[in-house]
């Protein structure tokens, strides 16, 4: 990252070239209702030595402290389960809503006090692809390995170099149970040997993981007995058809088995195996990977060793879920293990998104749908390590790093990995390696008991832990326990019961923000502009201080700067109390009657209005739209007074353009878009040069991008400046009178659109940086699309 001497006092001449971790900075993550405190990136890794296969990564830097913070990797399973699913249904910062159509806050993020990294591993997984055969799933354990550990040295080496002192954690869960050994064993080669450029490989932890097929199996009968899945009488006839004459923990029921993939179990026709492989199932519509938990009018889905929710139909209609949440109790969550994965499918298919992400155009030409988890990754996988027992005591035996420790977690209701299986696994390694253990007791979270566990001490010492009342997936099902988990587990603290001390109160969305938001905001006026003192009144409950999107302060509710002691909220930025506000911006006092929309997307969720599971959201939140109002509820303050400029009120009216000439919305796009729908004369007259994403005055750095042209061209005409008859002309430079820089003056031209600069498509990612806009519209016009 470039470093800034004082504002605006760098000339394109310093700059060198842009290395990729700029290049992959997430600018504008479309639909997030809250302004994030952490940078974070999205791109690719090589995963082999031509770098042809490329492995998406999206980093999320730490909301504490990113600079000294540890980084800690996470590999979902499978085989063949994406690690961005986990961020949006499990661990990271952001879930999407149940419609996919935005996101909102999970307050139990693993990047509260970690910087993390979720690498979509292997070929074929999400957005990672051969570039040379697209289509490309053929994995095997040996080497998805290799191609972790180049992805993993790419990073360190090239990506990210400003992590190679960090202390680093691998973690996932399922699968990985074979991923993370197979990884650690090549990173303790790589830092012994000195080819691994990070040294500081300090843990492990592995979540309901498969490690050791037999004794899943064998333990899984059991488990389903003492569930009561079978009766007592069954349970006779099984230990006698399988010759169980001792302890029947000592059963082998695997015996009676055959498998051709390690991963799916089938009969060997005898009667021992006939009456245990439905103990090894669910029927369809019951959720293998929470025994507890139900999801009504699902469709069917078949089951195997992989993270994958039954899915579920996802309500078309927008719902805030962070509002719903009652973050104190287990049952939390509204369905959202039920419809989670639908969700995120919707969202990470949106084109938009996908942009923001930096997806590989190659890849969208040839996969073009991102899918949870790959069927085809799954039915052709080769498993080599049915039992992980070696390559832990290699690990164990080999690894030099200071502090070295081992988690293995378990959620309890689990049945593709269950616990007691994995217990098996841990204590069967323990004794071979004489590992001594710390008496079995539980542990707690906010006094309740959350789990059990002990240790294994030895020179690495292993955690055993259950969490109580979870299924496979411990960071959706116990979320504040599993992050109390991880978080003690970094900071080497054998106490899994002490409390982290983490902020866990939910920052406030776009739409809900109140005055009590004024004094948290991240964002001050640019340094260059004047300011003057605004008279204001005493505010109440109907009225908000707006600054108008005049020419040089733009507004967004979607990751805008406002200034400080205001807060954004529909497109404007709003105070109830005095404050300065920046030159060039004009402050209205606009009485709000009681029939307004509060939310900027009323229209899109218009079709709720009559739907009475949603009736009472929609009359608080879209009267105006659906004309709820009890008195002419159509009717909107005249546009004179609402602005001396043509502007639009909220950020959302270019996603909304297609309704500027629909009849039952248009007197509102009216009110709330003018600009957009090219309403700002006497006689409106609407154009049809119009944004089609709502976005796009963010991702103006991609309409001279090859990757990006075409979808530019379709969706961003108007930002991009490609309407026939509208081509803007650059603006003329006048000195900076606070820097001497030279920066654009509002409304003049020049003849022609010219970059200055003979490296302008190398910082195409700086065109909208708020640290050099003014700069690379200088020097960058044409690049960066300010003609």
């Amino acid at each position: 990252m470039l470093t800034v001497i004082g504002l605006f006092a760098l000339s394109l001449s310093l700059f060198t070239t842009a290395q990729n971790a700029s290049l992959d900075l997430i600018q504008n993550l479309p639909y997030l209702n809250y302004i994030p405190n952490f940078k974070q990136y999205s791109g690719y890794l090589k995963a082999n030595a031509n770098g042809t296969w490329k492995f998406h990564y999206w980093l999320v830097e730490s909301q504490s402290n990113p600079e000294t913070d540890p980084l800690i990797l996470w590999l979902e399973g499978g085989p063949g389960c994406s690690s961005v699913g986990s961020f949006f249904e499990e661990l990271g910062p952001f879930y999407a809503n149940r419609d996919g159509q935005s996101l909102y806050e999970n307050v139990f993020s693993w990047n509260k006090v970690a910087n993390v990294l979720f690498i979509e591993s292997p070929l074929g997984t999400g957005f990672s692809y051969d570039s040379r055969k697209p289509n490309n799933t053929e994995a095997n354990d040996d080497l998805v390995a290799n191609q972790n550990y180049m992805a993993l040295m790419d990073f360190f080496s090239n990506v990210q170099p400003e992590y190679q002192n960090k202390p680093f954690y691998i973690t996932g869960e399922s699968y990985a149970g074979v991923y993370l050994p197979t990884l650690a064993l090549n990173l303790v080669n790589g830092i012994n040997n000195g080819s691994f450029p990070n040294k500081n490989f300090k843990g492990m932890a592995i979540g309901n993981g498969y490690m050791n097929e037999k004794h899943l199996t064998n333990s899984l009968i059991l488990w389903s007995n003492y569930h009561a899945r079978i009766s007592t009488e069954t349970w006779t006839n099984i230990k006698r058809a399988c010759n169980c004459t001792g302890d029947v923990d000592d059963c082998n029921f695997y015996q009676y088995l055959t498998t051709e993939n390690h991963l799916d179990c089938q009969s060997d026709n005898s009667t021992c195996g006939d009456l245990i492989v439905p103990l090894l199932t669910l029927p369809d519509n019951q959720d293998l990977y929470n025994y507890y938990e139900d999801c009504y009018d699902t469709n069917d889905s078949s089951q195997r060793y992989k993270k994958k929710r039954i899915p579920m139909p996802a309500l078309k209609a927008y719902q805030d879920t962070a509002q719903k949440l009652d973050y104190d109790n287990t049952d939390n969550q509204f369905g959202f293990p039920c419809w989670n994965e639908d969700a995120a499918e919707t969202y990470l298919n949106k084109p938009e998104v996908q942009a923001a992400l930096h997806i590989a155009k190659d890849w969208q030409d040839s996969v073009k749908t991102w899918q949870d988890c790959s069927d085809e990754i799954y039915d052709n996988y080769v498993v080599t390590y049915i039992d992980t027992s070696d390559l832990f005591r290699y690990i164990i035996g080999n690894v030099t790093t200071s502090d070295f420790r081992i988690l293995i977690y378990s959620g309890d209701t689990d049945i593709v990995c269950n616990f007691l299986g994995v217990a098996w696994h841990i204590r069967d390694l323990a004794k071979s390696l004489e590992m001594p253990s710390t008496q079995h007791k539980p542990w707690f979270y906010r006094g309740q008991i959350a789990g059990h566990g002990q240790r294994y001490k030895g020179k690495v010492p292993i955690d055993l832990l259950t969490v109580k009342g979870s299924g496979h997936i411990v960071g959706t099902d116990r979320p504040g326990p599993a992050l109390q988990m991880i978080v003690n587990f970094i900071w080497n603290n054998a106490n899994y019961s002490t409390s982290t001390g983490i902020d866990l109160t939910p920052k406030t969305p776009f739409d809900a923000q109140t005055s009590t938001s004024l004094s948290t905001t991240t964002s001050t006026p640019s340094p260059t502009a004047t300011s003057t003192p605004l008279t204001t009144t005493t505010p109440t409950s109907s009225s908000k201080k707006i600054f108008a999107n005049l020419s040089t302060f733009t507004i967004s509710t979607i990751g805008g700067l406002c200034p400080t002691n205001a807060f954004a909220s529909n497109g404007c930025c709003c105070a109830t109390a005095a404050f300065t506000a920046p030159a060039n911006t004009q402050v209205l006092t606009i009485a709000y009657s009681q029939c307004m929309d509060k939310d900027s997307d009323c229209v899109y969720k218009a079709q709720s209005c009559s739907d009475p599971m949603y009736e009472s959201y929609m009359k608080n939140n879209c009267a105006r739209t659906c004309f709820y109002c009890q008195s002419n509820p159509a009717a909107a303050p005249p546009m004179a007074t609402q602005t001396t400029t043509c502007s639009d009120r909220t950020s959302e009216c270019a996603y909304r353009s297609d309704n500027c000439n629909v009849q039952a919305y248009k007197e509102l796009m009216t009110w709330q878009c003018a600009r957009t729908c090219g309403r700002c004369s006497k006689s409106p007259t609407a154009t049809s040069c119009v944004d089609k994403s709502y976005d796009c005055p963010y991702q103006v750095q991609y309409c001279m991008s090859s990757q990006y042209q075409n979808y530019m061209l379709n969706n961003c005409a108007r930002s991009c400046g490609f309407c026939q008859g509208t081509i803007q002309q650059q603006p003329t430079v006048n000195p900076d009178p606070s820097t001497g820089m030279s920066v654009p003056a509002t409304g003049s031209n020049q003849s022609s659109c010219v970059d200055k600069a003979t490296n302008c498509l190398a910082n195409i990612n700086f065109c909208n940086n708020a640290d050099y806009v003014y700069l690379m519209t200088d020097q960058c016009a044409k690049t960066c699309g300010k003609c």
